[in-house]
Order: C-alpha cells, then structure tokens, then sequence
C-alpha cells in the first residue's frame, strides 16, 4: 500500500495546491485513505478546494467500478455538506444538466442536492432556482433521488441530527431503557383475544420495501397481519404481540415483552441511522439515500402507494398507533442478538384492523 505524504504536508496540500489531493485520491489504496483526502479537501471552504472536491467526484468513473465510484460520490456529497457554510457549493449546479444515473457527475449532484435539502430545505423558490431547476431535471431523468422533496420538514429533526457523523451505530432498545424513556403500555385480555385472531398476509414486494431502511444490518424483519375486527388501541401492546407468528417473537410471553408508546418519527430515526451509518457489515449510504430508504420504508409500513404528498405521509403517520417492544436477555427467543443493535416497533392503521411489526437485529 502506498504511503501518504505526512499530515502537515496534505494540510499545506488542500490549501493550496488542492489538485494534489484530488489525484492523491484518484489513486488511493483503499477507502480509508480516500475517505481521509477528500474529508481534507470538502473542509476546505476556498472555490479552488471547493471545484477539485467535486472534479475528484466526477473523475471517479474513470478509475472505479460503478458499485465503487457510487458509494464514493455519495461520501463526497455528505463531506462537503458538513461545512459551515454552503455558498461555495451553489456555482455546482449553474447552467448544468443532469444527463444520465449512471454518470458520476450527475449521480454526485443529485446527492449533494439532496443532502442540501435534506439539511437546510429549498422551501421558498427565492434565490433557490438554480437548485429546483437541477431537482427538476432529476425527475425528467427518473433519478431515484428525485422522489424525494427538495424541502426538509419538522417530522425529520431527529433522523438529520444521526446524519452528522461517520461510523455510528444505531444501539438497543431494552426493557429497562423503554421504562425509562417511554410511557409503557400494560399487557390486556384484549390484545391476547386480539392476537389469537390475527390473520398473516405474505407480501414479500412489500415486506422488502418495509425494510430498506434496515437492509444494511445483519437482520431484520416485517411482518403484516389483519384483524377480524376494529383493536380498541389499548390492546396494541405484549399480549397481541406474544400471540403473533413473526420470526422475531418467537418464544415470547406476554410477561416477557415491554411496549411502550412512540411516534412515527421515533422509527424513521432508527431506519435513517441504520442506513447512513451500514451497521457492522453493510455499506452506509450517507444522508440522501438514507432519507430516501427511510420514506420508503415508512410508506411501506403505512401501505401507502408511492403518490402521496410526503406531508400526506406524515398525517398518515399520526393516524396511525405507534409502539416500540423489546426482549430481556437470556430468553429462549434467539431472533434478537442482544449485542450491537435490537430495535423492534409495531403500529396499528387508522382502520384499526391492520397490524404491522418491524424489527432489526445487528451483532458483530
């Protein structure tokens, strides 16, 4: 593995010869060692640094395989939007036209778009034309990205304060940590009626969408069933749940669960960090693919079709009934890892008839 030039001298590097990093980079040895140039070179708030930082994103085609120069634009559009101030990044957008998904240029501006608007938001068209019309561009391409809206909203506060920071990982729910942090919700006759009766729906399309989010992690599950009748949403608690078929509560009692009340937001954190982060194993996809698999996620779980507003997703969300469950260690229920990450929600829909239940497990 090729060595890099010292420390002191990639500083001097991105002040003031950034080219260097940028052809540093090009020949990299492994991720690492890029990861470390073109951090050097995004935190350098000159234009100079600025136009090497998304030419080192746009070269990348010629030296990597696409599976590779993807996850790397995607790391280069998240470094860059982690300075404190985003003017240089605007002249990247002027008289440009996204031209394919798979060139590197086009795949690199549409996540700096959208980590932009995920972060700051393009909700009033003053002064934001330059960016509306690249956005508007993405959709006529039918970019993945462009499915999202270029505005941020309140419902995602939590999930873009996870997206600030490399190498994290989404950490474990358990019983004593929900009693601490959430309003738990008692076992009832009414849920184990409930859950007795409860009816699985095998939907692989959809159970695949529901999990997106989680996909990055060594485990995970959706589950989707329907009940005869209308839940009084008291009983959307352990004693349904204990009653149900899914793989991760096997081997589960009523006395064993904790559920506690929570909100949709409190699951779109957890999908969103999963996925920006890749867990032990995966790949993290950084801010604008995490958002993208987080709502895709979340529609999948409220069975909404693609079509909807996202503001209309969120009302949806807050007509839905929201719960977290967890396990203690040392039961005979060997779904959860109890290690690195146990995450588990279920919700109820409007009708009051349709149970969905979501989990994730990771362990090293």
């Amino acid at each position: 593995m090729p060595e890099l030039p010292d420390d002191d001298a990639l500083k001097a590097y991105a002040a003031t010869e950034p080219e260097r990093l940028h052809d540093l980079a090009l020949a990299a040895a492994d991720r690492f060692q890029f990861a470390k140039l073109s951090r050097m070179l995004a935190d350098q708030r000159s234009q100079e640094a600025t136009d090497w930082a998304v030419r080192l994103a746009e070269d990348l085609g010629e030296v990597r395989e696409p599976e590779s120069w993807r996850r790397l634009v995607r790391q280069i559009a998240w470094q860059l939007v982690q300075r404190p101030s985003i003017v240089g990044l605007r002249p990247q957008f002027e008289s440009r036209t996204p031209v394919s998904p798979d060139d590197p240029g086009t795949e690199f501006r549409a996540c700096l778009l959208h980590e932009l608007a995920r972060l700051h938001g393009f909700n009033h068209p003053r002064d934001n034309d330059v960016y509306l019309s690249y956005g508007a561009g993405l959709r006529e391409l039918g970019h993945p990205l462009a499915w999202l809206p270029l505005n941020s909203f309140a419902f995602e506060s939590r999930m873009n304060r996870y997206g600030r920071i490399e190498g994290g990982m989404l950490g474990s729910e358990n019983p004593k940590r929900l009693h601490a942090a959430y309003p738990v919700t008692p076992s009832t006759d009414g849920g184990t009626r409930a859950g007795r009766t409860a009816r699985r729906v095998l939907d692989e399309t959809r159970g695949d969408a529901a999990t997106t989010g989680f996909a990055q992690l060594c485990q995970y599950e959706a589950a989707f069933y329907t009940l005869p009748e209308p839940l009084d949403p008291a009983d959307l608690n352990g004693a349904l749940l204990a009653e149900l078929d899914a793989e991760c509560l096997e081997f589960t009692t009523s006395d064993l669960l904790t559920t506690a009340h929570t909100t949709a937001d409190d699951l779109a954190a957890d999908l969103f960090l999963a996925d920006f982060a890749g867990g032990m194993w995966g790949e993290p996809q950084y801010g604008a693919y995490a958002r993208l698999h987080t709502w895709q996620s979340l529609y999948a779980v409220m069975d909404l079709a693609p079509e909807p507003p996202h503001q209309d997703a969120i009302r949806a969300a807050a007509d839905h009934r929201w719960i977290r469950f967890a396990l203690p260690r040392y039961t005979d229920n060997e779904w959860f890892t109890w290690d690195l990450t146990d995450t588990a929600f279920a919700c109820l829909d409007p009708t009051r008839t349709r149970v969905t239940v979501l989990a994730a497990s990771e362990t090293d």
